[in-house]
């Protein structure tokens, strides 16, 4: 084997053929946007570039690349490369740098903004998830809190970001009635929760947020990016902004169900139906198959397990509302205003033999 010397290659000659050695390893180029673009660049494309985490593309370029020669000599050095460039970019990554989190585990999911979390309660930071401020399009089959409860199962653990120490520990000093507002990171995959939901169409930017504790120059580009991607999902769509037709019903979702799976969701084994009548029709009540055994004796109490999350339509809270409330009043707080309608946010079932009208008590006033 010989060599020869070049001013800017070194070439090495096989015995059949010559392999040509670059003096440094390129970065990968994304099909839209360049690894070396500016944070302008990144936030500019919020339907491709930002659709996956950093990890997730990187390894989509990796199992996409054709091998080449050059592997054998710099194996790590352009993932690495790649991976540095997409980081600086990212805002949101460099603002979750400025702080150290606490490690914790899900224990359950409250509502679209809500978590429950092995160490208290804690609600979304500069993001809040849609709820029954937004009214919900009439074909939604899927709750507010739907896409919430599908990035954090029972049992995940998280990394939590709190940017507002300051203010949260002045609440604690007194009665504290709101949760701690947190940026929430799935620790096995780093999926950054807060941004996550507003990409799918199932959170809004809080307005206001960019007169958070957090320094401007750090949450500036990290609001331009969110409403960028909330602007996305609009267009697109996706989740609450769900476009309703005749002929289609879905959520521009994976997981989307039609309507035959939709209305099979409501038949658990373990609990049957009994119809009552009142003004607005017939009331389909779910009862659980062992109380039919003893009619005649109240349902055992079940106590604060249930929350408006936990149900996936308007029917479904009705149903175990009506089924406990005349015996124990309404344990599970499902109706906070008291008005007889339990869990308003939720949407309608798409099964018109169960659908039931959202109708408020009508409270008589004093006699003359």
């Amino acid at each position: 084997m010989t060599t020869t010397s070049s001013s800017s290659h070194a070439f090495v000659k096989w015995p059949s053929t010559i392999a040509m050695i670059p003096p440094a390893p390129l970065p990968l180029q994304h099909p839209q946007v360049s690894v070396a673009s500016k944070s302008n660049d990144f936030m500019a494309h919020p339907s491709s570039y930002l659709e996956l985490s950093t990890k997730k593309w990187l390894l989509r370029q990796q199992q996409q690349r054709q091998p080449t020669s050059n592997d054998a000599v710099f194996p790590n050095l352009l993932l690495a490369h790649t991976q540095s460039e997409l980081e600086a970019d990212d805002p949101i990554q460099q603002l979750l740098t400025t702080s150290t989190p606490r490690r914790d585990t899900v224990k359950r999911i409250i509502d679209s903004s809500t978590v429950q979390l092995a160490s208290g309660y804690v609600t979304l930071d500069t993001v809040r998830g849609a709820g029954s401020t937004y009214s919900l399009p009439e074909c939604m089959d899927k709750t507010p809190a739907y896409k919430l409860k599908q990035f954090l199962p029972k049992g995940t653990e998280v990394r939590v970001y709190d940017f507002n120490s300051v203010d949260n520990a002045a609440g604690e000093a007194g009665a504290r009635t709101t949760p701690r507002r947190v940026w929430i990171v799935r620790s096995n995959d780093d999926f950054v929760i807060n941004r996550e939901l507003v990409r799918t169409g199932y959170a809004f930017v809080r307005k206001g947020s960019a007169t958070s504790v957090i320094n401007d120059a750090n949450m500036v580009p990290v609001i331009h990016q969110l409403n960028l991607l909330e602007q996305n999902a609009r267009q697109e769509g996706l989740g609450v902004f769900k476009i309703c037709t005749k002929d289609v019903n879905n959520n521009n979702d994976d997981t989307a169900i039609t309507n035959s799976d939709f209305v099979a969701e409501f038949e658990p084994l373990e609990y049957t139906t009994q119809t009552q009548w009142k003004d607005d029709g017939g009331t389909t009540v779910v009862v659980p198959q062992s109380s039919l055994a003893s009619s005649t004796l109240p349902p055992n109490n079940p106590g604060d397990i249930k929350g408006c999350s936990d149900f996936n339509t308007y029917e479904e809270a009705l149903a175990w509302y009506e089924t406990y409330a005349p015996y124990y009043g309404d344990v599970a707080n499902l109706d906070r205003d008291g008005d007889g309608v339990p869990c308003p946010g939720l949407p309608h079932t798409t099964n018109r033999e169960r659908y039931r009208m959202k109708r408020p008590l009508v409270k008589s006033g004093p006699s003359n």
